[in-house]
């Protein structure tokens, strides 16, 4: 039985399966959830109770189980947010991003930026001796 049917009804087929392969009590099969018999059949899952009662979650208007987690945090957009808030703080605590960045006006980092030019030193650049040969001997 594939997965994209939604099983409404127990057949005849299917109530000879649960009750003689299965070892399904006819009252069980009687208050049983058509998709919870559909499912039981798919895999072949025999009687798995003993001698207690069937569970209600598996009984036509019984009580479906609830959903666990759920909360705030199970939402993938809030735990994004998180994330990204949690990112930005570590930078402006780690001083790459100040908080006049972040309102729009403040440069980024601690120190402005500094031109590489000033800080170099000039110096003289030294002829080769070879230079001053060839002059030498170009003249004479």
């Amino acid at each position: 039985m594939s997965s994209a049917k939604v099983q409404f009804m127990i057949t005849n087929a299917m109530r000879a399966i649960l009750v003689d392969d299965l070892d399904y009590l006819d009252a069980e099969v009687d208050v049983m959830r058509p998709e919870i018999a559909a499912q039981l059949i798919e895999t072949r899952t025999k009687r798995p109770f003993g001698d207690r009662p069937m569970p209600e979650a598996w009984k036509r208007g019984g009580n479906m189980p609830q959903r666990r987690g759920g909360g705030a945090l199970s939402n993938n957009l809030v735990k994004l947010f998180l994330a990204g808030v949690c990112c930005l703080g570590a930078a402006v605590m780690s001083g790459r991003v100040s908080v006049g960045t972040l309102l729009g006006g403040a440069p980024l980092g601690r120190k402005p930026l500094k031109k590489l030019s000033s800080e170099m030193k000039s110096t003289k650049k030294r002829k080769s001796s070879s230079k001053k040969r060839r002059k030498k001997t170009a003249a004479a």
